[in-house]
């Protein structure tokens, strides 16, 4: 009769045990049943979702970032553009309320008006176009360029002009307004 080579078997006496054969008896020798294997690890998320999603929000986070830049600076210049709309109103209606309502006091009595700026208001206001280009703020200070078209008995004029602005009373007043050459010549 031939007999099983030494070794753990399964223990009929206890059921889910090992026994050590040595080869010719059983010994006292006990194992604990080898369980089920173990389970494969969940497979891990690639890191390229982890990128993907940082990405989403740095890309987010730029865009409102760019969105609000745009908006500030637009909100920033708004007042200076309001400004010279009422300050343009003002000249094409003969309307001395508004002229004031848009300047400083100094500007209002500056020597060019001789005293009064509305004192200079036309009967027949000449057609007049602004284009604003650009328009600077630094704190309560501002400065507007604008290019400026219009047509009177002495031609026609194509002038490029600055503004300068100071914050007053929680709005804008114009300080300064003069042509960038100095010289006022028809173009035709």
């Amino acid at each position: 009769m031939t007999s099983a080579p030494p070794g753990w078997y399964d223990d009929g006496q206890h059921p889910g045990a090992l026994r050590w054969w040595n080869g010719v008896a059983w010994t006292d020798d006990y194992h604990p049943a080898l369980g089920d294997p173990p389970a494969v690890a969940a497979p891990r998320r690639a890191v390229w979702g982890w990128v993907l999603a940082a990405s989403c929000v740095a890309f987010v986070a730029v865009a409102g970032l760019s969105a609000w830049g745009i908006v500030n600076a637009l909100d920033q210049t708004r007042g200076p553009r309001e400004t010279i709309a009422a300050f343009d109103r003002a000249w094409e209606t003969g309307d001395c309320a508004l002229l004031r309502s848009a300047t400083t006091t100094s500007y209002q009595t500056g020597e060019e008006w001789e005293g009064d700026v509305c004192a200079w208001f036309v009967e027949d206001p000449a057609d007049y176009d602004i284009e604003i280009q650009e328009i600077r703020v630094s704190g309560d200070h501002a400065v507007a360029t604008t290019r400026e078209r219009w047509t009177d008995p002495d031609g026609t004029f194509d002038e490029i002009y600055e503004y300068r602005f100071v914050r007053s009373d929680g709005g804008w007043r114009i300080d300064a307004y003069e042509p960038v050459d100095g010289d006022l010549t028809p173009v035709d």
